[in-house]
């Protein structure tokens, strides 16, 4: 039994390193002009939460295949987002602009801005898998939703939408619940939606294997980038390793539990 358990997890393994390969041929290596471009913190009028993943979506609904812009609404605001980004964008020492939040975070913007001149984006959002929005089969990040959806903008970025970007990036973050998830219970590799990142033109993703929570998740990743910023070759994989390390001795233990830092894994070429 143990070695059928061994063997099926290296099959998993190589199952998605052979995917991610496929994935990325082609794509240039060419590195971007830009440091970093942070999404997030959508303008949502449900109560703050610190759970990154959407409750009770079973009464969500889908309009002309999109997204019912006003249960979108209603989710939950996730303020720590704001300063997760904020400090992300010290880390990189980008400008003002460099941050899409609130309002601002919609994806009309983001599909009109020029997003290949970019290194590194972070997404800090809801994560949905697929069919947690009844009529929506295909996972997605949440962002601000419009007063009335349109086939540009319904507030909800899916895999389709963002296989539909054109990305030059080293990495993208997605702080959000359970964007490595597989397709469909019991399937191998990656979601729909982490491989939309790839074919987009992503070189590595920072994913997520369940639903995180928001204050810790918001200090793991600033860790990540400010441990990758102290050493230039570091692999963004060793980052990861160091930042989980430095959150389990956060506040005398307090993220001591793997359950705040486990569910991130970093897939990809470095």
């Amino acid at each position: 039994m143990g070695n059928e358990i061994t063997e099926s997890f290296e099959a998993r393994i190589h199952h998605r390193d052979h995917l991610c390969t496929m994935l990325r041929a082609g794509k240039s290596a060419q590195s971007a002009d830009q440091s970093f471009l942070g999404i997030g913190d959508p303008a949502l009028d449900g109560d703050p939460d610190t759970e990154r993943r959407a409750p009770k979506l079973s009464n969500m609904i889908a309009l002309r295949g999109g997204a019912d812009v006003a249960d979108i609404r209603a989710l939950p605001r996730l303020p720590e987002t704001a300063d997760e980004l904020r400090a992300l964008q010290k880390t990189f020492n980008a400008p003002d602009g460099a941050l899409m939040m609130g309002e601002d975070a919609t994806e009309a913007a983001l599909k009109a801005k020029d997003v290949s001149g970019f290194r590194t984006l972070a997404f800090a959002t809801h994560g949905l898998l697929a069919g947690e929005i009844s009529g929506q089969e295909e996972p997605g990040l949440v962002m601000t939703p419009p007063k009335e959806a349109t086939a540009i903008d319904d507030g909800y970025l899916s895999a389709s939408d963002v296989a539909g970007l054109n990305l030059n990036a080293d990495v993208v973050l997605l702080s959000a619940c359970n964007t490595a998830a597989p397709e469909e219970v019991g399937a191998e590799g990656l979601s729909g939606l982490a491989k939309a990142f790839f074919f987009a033109g992503a070189r590595n993703l920072v994913v997520s294997h369940w639903a995180v929570d928001s204050v810790a998740t918001a200090k793991l990743t600033s860790a990540i980038f400010e441990d990758k910023a102290k050493g230039e070759n570091m692999p963004y994989a060793y980052a990861l390793r160091e930042a989980m390390r430095e959150i389990r001795q956060e506040e005398g233990g307090k993220y001591a539990h793997p359950l705040y830092w486990g569910a991130f894994e970093v897939v990809g070429a470095d």
